[in-house]
C-alpha cells in the first residue's frame, strides 16, 4: 500500500503503537533466523542464493520482492542477508497480543490493508514514520510491493510504497541517506508434489535513491511511478514471467522436452555458471519465444502447442517420464543390472524402509494436510513447513522413545541416532531413485519386447517436435545477439 503525505517534522516516538526501535540484530533474532535457515534448508532439496554481494553490510535497505509463496517468502529473503530485515506483514496477524510481542521483537511491522481492516487505515501513518526512522538508523526494510501472495508465473502490478518509503525517508534528511532498494527474485520449483522442491534467490542490483533527488523535487508523483516501474522491471528479470498466463502450460511442456538438450547446450547462456540460474533464464527464453510467435506467428504457435501437447499426452499414456524415454536399453543391458539391482533391492530395503518412514511418510502426511487446510495455493508452502517442524518433531520423537525402550541405547546412543535420521533419510532417497530407475528401464524393455509400435509412434512424435524445438533454439541464439536484450530487461546472471 503507498503511504499517505507526510509532513517534514520529526517522527513522533513509535512506543504509540509498541514498535521500538531496534534497527540491528538481537539475539533473540539471530536464534530465529538460524532456526529458520535450518528448517528453510530441510524443508528444501536444494537452496540456491546467487546476488548476495548485492546486499550492503549495513546502511539503510529496502529488500524488495516477489510474492509467490507467503510467509515462506519471509523466510526465504532472510536467507539473503545476516541483518535483521524488518518486514511489512498485515495488522491481522497482530490480533492476539503474543503474537503481537513475539512480532514485534522480531522486527515485524503491522501495516494496515484497506482489505483486512479500512477502519485502522488512519494508523498508516505512524507506520511509515517508523519506516522512515528505520531507515535514518540505518536498518532494512523487507517490502512485498505486489502487495498479494500468488502462484502464477508472473509478477503484478506493484505498489508504490516501497519506493515512497525511500524517497520521502532520503527527503527528509535532505538526500543524504543513501537508502539503497534491492530487487529479489524468488523462483520456487517442485514439479513433483511427493518429494522436495527447489528455492533460487536472486538478488539484483540494487536501485540507488540518492541519484533521483533532482527529479523527486520537480516531480515527486512521477518519479514514484518511474522507480516503480524500474522496479518491476528488475524483478520480472529476476524471475520467470509471462505476460499471458494462459501459455504457462505450453512453457511447463516446452520446459520439459527441451530442458535436458539445451541446460548443456555451450552457445545457450555461456555466462551462466550455476544449473539452477540456467534452468530459470531458459525457462524465460522458452516463455519469450512461445509469446512472441503466439504475438506474430501464431500459427506455428498453435502448431508447437499441438506437437507438445501430443507428445506429452503420448508419454504420459505409457507412464514413461522424458528421461526414461531418452534411454536405450535392451535385453541384455538390462540382465546385466538385475543382479546388482535385486542385491542392493533386498539388502538395502530394511534401511530404506526405516528410512522412508523417518522422512517421507511425515512429509506425505503433511502435504496431504496442508492441502486440505490451505485456502489459497500460495500459501502451501507455509502450511507444509508448519505443520512438517511438528509431524517430523513428533515421529523423532517416537523413534527415540521406542528405540530407547527397546534397546541399550545411553543418552550419547540416541543423540548419535537422531544425528544420523537424515543420513537415513538421504541414503533412502537414493535407494528408490536407483529402484525407479531400474524399474523405469524394466518397464521401456518391456515396452520395446511387447508395445514397441506405440512406442515408435512416441518416438516420432519426439522427432516431430525436434523441428520445433531446432526454430526455438534459434529464436534464443538471435535474441541473445539483439540489440534490443536490455529493452527486455532480462538480466544476465
Amino acid at each position: 500500500m503507498s503511504p499517505p503525505p507526510v509532513a517534514r517534522p520529526a517522527s513522533p516516538p513509535a512506543v504509540e503503537l509498541g514498535l521500538a526501535l531496534r534497527p540491528h540484530a538481537d539475539r533473540l533474532y539471530r536464534v530465529a533466523r538460524g532456526a529458520v535457515a535450518l528448517a528453510m534448508r530441510a524443508f528444501f532439496r536444494r537452496t540456491v542464493v546467487r546476488g548476495a554481494e548485492n546486499v550492503p553490510d549495513s546502511g539503510p535497505l529496502i529488500l524488495a520482492a516477489n510474492h509467490p509463496s507467503s510467509i515462506v517468502d519471509a523466510f526465504a529473503i532472510g536467507l539473503a542477508t545476516p541483518r535483521k530485515v524488518h518486514f511489512l506483514g498485515r495488522s491481522t496477524l497482530f490480533d492476539a497480543p503474543w503474537r503481537a510481542r513475539l512480532l514485534s521483537r522480531l522486527g515485524v511491522i503491522p501495516i494496515h490493508r484497506r482489505l483486512d481492516a479500512a477502519e485502522r487505515m488512519a494508523g498508516n501513518v505512524e507506520i511509515f514514520r517508523h519506516c522512515y526512522a528505520l531507515l535514518e538508523a540505518g536498518g532494512a526494510i523487507g517490502i512485498f510491493p505486489e502487495g498479494i501472495s500468488h502462484v502464477d508465473p508472473q509478477v503484478k502490478e506493484m505498489r508504490t510504497g516501497a519506493i515512497r518509503i525511500g524517497l520521502e525517508a532520503e527527503a527528509r534528511r535532505g538526500f543524504a541517506l543513501g537508502v539503497r532498494v534491492v530487487p529479489i527474485g524468488l523462483n520456487f520449483s517442485r514439479p513433483d508434489p511427493r518429494r522436495r522442491g527447489d528455492l533460487t534467490l536472486r538478488v539484483g542490483a540494487p536501485i540507488l535513491l540518492t541519484r533521483h533527488a533532482e527529479a523527486y523535487a520537480a516531480d515527486p508523483a512521477g518519479t514514484v511511478d518511474a522507480l516503480t516501474a524500474e522496479l518491476h522491471g528488475r524483478i520480472e528479470g529476476l524471475v520467470v514471467h509471462l505476460d499471458d498466463l494462459s501459455k504457462a502450460p505450453i512453457v511447463d511442456a516446452a520446459f520439459e522436452a527441451f530442458a535436458p538438450d539445451w541446460l548443456t547446450d555451450p552457445l545457450l547462456l555461456p555466462e551462466v555458471g550455476d544449473e539452477a540460474t540456467r534452468r530459470i533464464e531458459l525457462k524465460q527464453g522458452i516463455a519469450d519465444a512461445v509469446e512472441y510467435y503466439s504475438r506474430f506467428q501464431p500459427a506455428w504457435a498453435r502448431e508447437l502447442e499441438q506437437h507438445v501437447a501430443a507428445y506429452r499426452a503420448a508419454r504420459e499414456q505409457v507412464r514413461l517420464t522424458e528421461d526414461a524415454l531418452r534411454r536405450r536399453v535392451g535385453a541384455m543391458p538390462l540382465l546385466r543390472q538385475t543382479l546388482p539391482a535385486a542385491v542392493i533391492g533386498v539388502l538395502g530395503a530394511p534401511l530404506a524402509g526405516f528410512g522412508w518412514l523417518l522422512n517421507v511418510l511425515p512429509r506425505l502426511v503433511t502435504h496431504r494436510i496442508a492441502r486440505r487446510l490451505v485456502r489459497e495455493p500460495s500459501q502451501l508452502a507455509t502450511y507444509e513447513l508448519w505443520i512438517g517442524l511438528q509431524a517430523f518433531a513428533v515421529v523423532y520423537t517416537a523413534v527415540v522413545l521406542l528405540l530407547r525402550r527397546w534397546t541399550d541405547f545411553g543418552r550419547l546412543g540416541l543423540a548419535l541416532s537422531v544425528l544420523l535420521f537424515p543420513l537415513l533419510g538421504y541414503l533412502s532417497s537414493r535407494y528408490f531413485a536407483l529402484m525407479r530407475h531400474y524399474g523405469e528401464n524394466l518397464h521401456l524393455t518391456a515396452l520395446q519386447a511387447l508395445r514397441r509400435g506405440r512406442l515408435e509412434q512416441i518416438r516420432f512424435a519426439r522427432q516431430q517436435l525436434a523441428r520445433d524445438q531446432d526454430r526455438m533454439r534459434r529464436f534464443l541464439l538471435e535474441e541473445r545477439r539483439a540489440p534490443d536484450a536490455a529493452r527486455r530487461g532480462r538480466p544476465g546472471a
